[in-house]
């Protein structure tokens, strides 16, 4: 599902993914996703608005489902939806946490991945079984130039490799904290490319976020009048 978190006070967005995690409606995603928000709006995949979404105290071949870019799909005027990406796990990796600094182990994937899948779940392909969260894609800055060899400048681009944080360490996390989950694993892949949806609906959950921009921005005005 898309996760927007809203600073009330600054009249800003957090774009992010998550993923459902209990049966009572327990998600699980990204700190960096839900911090400094005074607010959580949670759009279930085109179907549902959850307006006060509330956050918990503290704390192979895959594939990645997320809503990478969200501006960039509703300036083109195109409705929600999620991205199912084929993704590669490549390895572990040891790395350190974003707070403590303490070094954790990573899932490494290659596949294109971009801004926004971050909190989404990293799937099994064949068994539907959640095999990490999205944590991180690496970037780098290409030169720019124009046809005559001067250069303009960097451009942000993609390298094709992610991180995500193992199951095995979200289950570690969730019991430390004594969260309950679900222990029972979905029988296939929640997200498909051919599953079909109530076209008005998902023309709903996007004017709903739509207006929600425009309810929350003061400042940014090309996001205003893309809300507009």
């Amino acid at each position: 599902m898309l996760i927007v978190g809203i600073n009330e006070e600054s009249h800003a967005f957090s774009f992010g993914s998550g993923v459902f995690i209990s049966e009572q409606g327990l998600i699980l995603t990204n700190a960096h996703v839900v911090e400094d928000s005074t607010r959580l709006v949670v759009y279930i995949r085109n179907q549902a608005i959850d307006p006060e979404a509330q956050i918990p105290d503290e704390g192979t071949p895959t594939i990645a489902v997320g809503y990478p870019r969200v501006p960039d799909v509703l300036q083109i005027g195109l409705t929600l939806h999620a991205s199912v990406i084929p993704m590669t796990i490549t390895g572990a990796a040891m790395g350190r946490s974003r707070t403590a600094g303490l070094p954790i182990p990573f899932v490494q994937t290659v596949g294109m991945l971009n801004a926004g899948s971050s909190g989404g779940p990293l799937v099994h392909s064949e068994t539907g079984e959640i095999a990490g969260l999205v944590v991180h894609t690496v970037p780098y800055l290409e030169q720019v130039k124009n046809a005559q060899g001067e250069r303009l400048g960097t451009a942000m681009m993609r390298t094709g490799l992610s991180y995500s944080i193992p199951a095995s360490r979200l289950r570690d996390w969730l019991q430390q904290n004594r969260i309950p989950f679900s222990a029972k694993q979905p029988r296939e892949v929640p997200f498909t490319l051919l599953e079909k949806e109530v076209p008005i609906r998902a023309f709903l959950t996007t004017a709903h976020l739509l207006h929600l921009m425009a309810a929350v921005l003061h400042q940014d005005r090309d996001l205003l009048d893309l809300a507009i």
